[in-house]
């Protein structure tokens, strides 16, 4: 959230939607990208429609979060790894994180579910994957060396610099998430109308 507009909370910005229908622009890295589906996913639970407010999508994150430092946009939910510089340095105001825990790098700030939208979790994420058919022995071994390199003090560094929760688990785990995470945003695309690309 720009640090100029007057919203200090999340349910004061679904207020302002809700009184300025269409009124307000909001940025993400493009079309389906995790920011999108996180926005939609708060329309959704808020009772908005999806254009209770004007989506501009940039081809990544990077010029997406420039268009709202830049006054473009007035809002965007986006990496707390991209903008907690500039929550540090007042240009920015964090509202709430879409995660189910709190996010160290912005441990004052409450998440979606604190705010009275239980269970809401919208994250990006990356895993390993093997083409189908693949042996299962080979998949097996695979993820035996991906949790031990997970479990490496200098690897879980990297990762958390980046910005990711370190999670580890199996294959059948990592399979049920994804299965999961589509099952959940195809019902967002049919709930809220959004296109299938």
């Amino acid at each position: 959230m720009r640090d100029d507009l007057p919203v200090h909370s999340v349910a004061q910005l679904v207020d302002m939607m809700r009184a300025r229908p269409g009124q307000l622009n909001y940025s993400t890295g493009g079309y389906g990208s995790p920011h999108h589906l996180a926005t939609i996913t708060l329309f959704q639970r808020a009772g908005l429609p999806q254009n209770i407010a004007v989506h501009v999508p940039f081809a990544g994150l990077a010029p997406a979060l420039m268009a709202l430092l830049g006054g473009n946009v007035q809002f965007m939910i986006t990496s707390t790894g991209a903008a907690a510089q500039h929550i540090a340095g007042g240009r920015l105001r964090a509202l709430a994180t879409t995660s189910l825990k709190r996010s160290p790098r912005l441990a004052e700030v409450p998440t979606m579910a604190e705010l009275g939208y239980s269970g809401f979790q919208v994250v990006p994420w990356c895993g390993l994957a093997a083409a189908a058919g693949t042996p299962d022995a080979v998949v097996t071994r695979w993820n035996e060396l991906a949790n031990e390199a997970l479990r490496d003090p200098k690897v879980r560094d990297q990762i958390t610099a980046l910005d990711y929760d370190i999670r580890g688990g199996s294959a059948k785990e990592f399979a049920e998430f994804i299965a999961l995470d589509i099952n959940r945003y195809k019902k967002l695309a049919a709930d809220m109308g959004l296109a299938e690309d």
